[in-house]
Protein backbone atom coordinates (compact mmCIF):
# COMPACT_ATOMS: atom_id res chain seq x y z
CA UNK A 1 0.00 0.00 0.00
CA UNK A 2 3.07 2.32 1.00
CA UNK A 3 4.69 1.63 -2.22
CA UNK A 4 1.52 2.29 -4.14
CA UNK A 5 1.39 5.74 -2.36
CA UNK A 6 4.71 6.92 -3.45
CA UNK A 7 4.45 5.64 -6.68
CA UNK A 8 1.34 7.40 -7.43
CA UNK A 9 2.96 10.83 -5.43
CA UNK A 10 6.18 10.18 -6.81
CA UNK A 11 4.84 10.08 -10.33
CA UNK A 12 3.39 13.82 -10.29
CA UNK A 13 6.26 15.29 -8.67
CA UNK A 14 8.59 13.92 -11.45
CA UNK A 15 6.29 14.39 -14.20
CA UNK A 16 5.07 18.26 -13.06
CA UNK A 17 7.71 20.43 -14.10
CA UNK A 18 6.72 18.92 -17.81
CA UNK A 19 3.19 18.80 -18.01
CA UNK A 20 1.52 21.13 -19.86
CA UNK A 21 -0.84 24.09 -18.14
CA UNK A 22 -3.59 22.19 -19.17
CA UNK A 23 -3.74 18.48 -18.74
CA UNK A 24 -6.45 15.80 -19.78
CA UNK A 25 -8.53 14.86 -16.37
CA UNK A 26 -11.11 13.07 -18.61
CA UNK A 27 -12.02 10.41 -21.29
CA UNK A 28 -15.23 9.34 -22.79
CA UNK A 29 -15.51 5.79 -23.44
CA UNK A 30 -13.44 6.16 -27.13
CA UNK A 31 -10.49 7.21 -25.38
CA UNK A 32 -11.11 10.87 -26.47
CA UNK A 33 -10.07 13.97 -24.30
CA UNK A 34 -12.95 15.55 -22.87
CA UNK A 35 -12.05 17.31 -19.59
CA UNK A 36 -9.10 19.32 -18.95
CA UNK A 37 -7.76 20.71 -15.62
CA UNK A 38 -5.05 22.96 -14.38
CA UNK A 39 -1.88 21.08 -14.00
CA UNK A 40 -1.54 22.75 -10.58
CA UNK A 41 -5.33 21.38 -9.93
CA UNK A 42 -4.83 18.04 -11.33
CA UNK A 43 -1.40 17.54 -9.18
CA UNK A 44 -2.86 17.96 -6.14
CA UNK A 45 -6.13 16.42 -7.21
CA UNK A 46 -3.82 13.35 -7.42
CA UNK A 47 -1.88 12.92 -4.59
CA UNK A 48 -4.62 14.24 -2.29
CA UNK A 49 -6.24 11.11 -3.87
CA UNK A 50 -3.56 8.64 -3.55
CA UNK A 51 -3.56 10.34 0.53
CA UNK A 52 -7.07 9.32 1.03
CA UNK A 53 -6.51 5.90 -0.27
CA UNK A 54 -4.01 5.10 1.61
CA UNK A 55 -5.50 6.52 4.33
CA UNK A 56 -8.81 4.37 4.08
CA UNK A 57 -7.34 1.10 3.03
CA UNK A 58 -4.51 1.24 5.17
CA UNK A 59 -6.53 2.28 8.19
CA UNK A 60 -9.42 -0.07 7.65
CA UNK A 61 -7.12 -3.10 9.63
CA UNK A 62 -6.12 -0.90 12.47
CA UNK A 63 -10.03 -0.29 12.84
CA UNK A 64 -11.44 -3.27 12.09
CA UNK A 65 -10.56 -4.78 16.07
CA UNK A 66 -12.86 -2.10 17.29
CA UNK A 67 -15.94 -2.89 15.02
CA UNK A 68 -18.54 -5.12 16.65
CA UNK A 69 -18.93 -8.18 15.43
CA UNK A 70 -22.38 -7.62 14.37
CA UNK A 71 -21.51 -5.00 11.82
CA UNK A 72 -19.60 -7.32 10.29
CA UNK A 73 -20.81 -9.01 7.54
CA UNK A 74 -19.66 -12.57 6.80
CA UNK A 75 -20.94 -16.44 6.20
CA UNK A 76 -20.35 -17.93 9.28
CA UNK A 77 -19.72 -14.67 11.09
CA UNK A 78 -20.10 -16.63 14.39
CA UNK A 79 -17.38 -19.10 13.76
CA UNK A 80 -14.78 -16.67 12.25
CA UNK A 81 -15.50 -14.05 14.70
CA UNK A 82 -15.10 -16.13 18.05
CA UNK A 83 -12.45 -15.03 20.27
CA UNK A 84 -10.06 -17.95 19.18
CA UNK A 85 -10.61 -16.97 15.49
CA UNK A 86 -10.92 -13.46 15.27
CA UNK A 87 -7.33 -11.84 14.98
CA UNK A 88 -6.11 -14.10 12.20
CA UNK A 89 -9.97 -13.56 10.63
CA UNK A 90 -9.22 -9.71 10.85
CA UNK A 91 -5.66 -9.85 9.82
CA UNK A 92 -6.28 -11.77 6.82
CA UNK A 93 -9.21 -9.56 6.03
CA UNK A 94 -7.39 -6.35 6.49
CA UNK A 95 -4.99 -7.40 4.40
CA UNK A 96 -6.83 -8.39 1.45
CA UNK A 97 -7.94 -4.68 1.76
CA UNK A 98 -4.89 -3.71 1.65
CA UNK A 99 -4.15 -5.48 -1.52
CA UNK A 100 -7.53 -4.02 -2.92
CA UNK A 101 -6.28 -0.28 -1.84
CA UNK A 102 -3.10 -1.16 -3.63
CA UNK A 103 -5.02 -2.84 -7.03
CA UNK A 104 -7.12 0.72 -6.81
CA UNK A 105 -3.95 2.85 -6.67
CA UNK A 106 -2.13 1.03 -9.35
CA UNK A 107 -4.90 1.58 -11.65
CA UNK A 108 -5.20 5.22 -10.86
CA UNK A 109 -1.26 5.83 -11.61
CA UNK A 110 -1.92 4.13 -14.69
CA UNK A 111 -4.76 6.43 -15.84
CA UNK A 112 -2.39 9.46 -14.63
CA UNK A 113 0.51 8.33 -17.05
CA UNK A 114 -2.76 8.15 -20.27
CA UNK A 115 -3.63 10.97 -18.76
CA UNK A 116 -0.10 12.90 -19.05
CA UNK A 117 0.54 10.83 -22.46
CA UNK A 118 -2.60 12.45 -24.13
CA UNK A 119 -1.64 15.97 -22.58
CA UNK A 120 1.79 15.70 -24.07
CA UNK A 121 1.53 13.93 -27.15
CA UNK A 122 -1.82 16.08 -28.25
CA UNK A 123 -3.68 13.25 -29.41
CA UNK A 124 -6.58 10.39 -28.39
CA UNK A 125 -5.47 7.35 -27.20
CA UNK A 126 -6.14 4.05 -28.57
CA UNK A 127 -10.09 3.11 -27.39
CA UNK A 128 -8.64 -0.36 -26.24
CA UNK A 129 -5.93 1.43 -23.42
CA UNK A 130 -8.62 2.70 -21.02
CA UNK A 131 -10.63 -0.65 -21.20
CA UNK A 132 -8.19 -2.88 -20.94
CA UNK A 133 -6.71 -1.05 -17.67
CA UNK A 134 -10.47 -1.53 -16.27
CA UNK A 135 -10.62 -5.27 -17.64
CA UNK A 136 -7.17 -5.79 -15.78
CA UNK A 137 -8.61 -4.27 -12.80
CA UNK A 138 -12.18 -6.14 -12.91
CA UNK A 139 -10.11 -9.18 -13.53
CA UNK A 140 -8.22 -8.40 -10.14
CA UNK A 141 -12.09 -8.16 -8.47
CA UNK A 142 -12.76 -11.08 -9.81
CA UNK A 143 -10.50 -13.14 -8.10
CA UNK A 144 -10.01 -10.85 -5.13
CA UNK A 145 -13.93 -12.01 -4.91
CA UNK A 146 -13.62 -15.10 -5.03
CA UNK A 147 -10.90 -15.52 -2.57
CA UNK A 148 -12.58 -13.86 0.04
CA UNK A 149 -16.15 -15.75 -0.64
CA UNK A 150 -14.02 -18.96 -0.96
CA UNK A 151 -12.08 -18.37 2.43
CA UNK A 152 -15.20 -17.62 4.78
CA UNK A 153 -17.92 -19.45 2.83
CA UNK A 154 -17.36 -22.74 5.13
CA UNK A 155 -15.69 -23.12 8.48
CA UNK A 156 -12.09 -24.37 8.24
CA UNK A 157 -12.03 -28.07 9.36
Amino acid sequence: MCVATAVGIGQIGLTYEGMPEQVVSHFDAMGRANGWSSKSSFAITMILLHMFLATLFGGIGSLLPKIPDSLINLPNRAWWLAPARRQETLDWIAARLSWFGFAIQALICAVTALSLRASTEGEALPPWTHWALLGGFFAFFGVWIVAFVRRFVRPAS
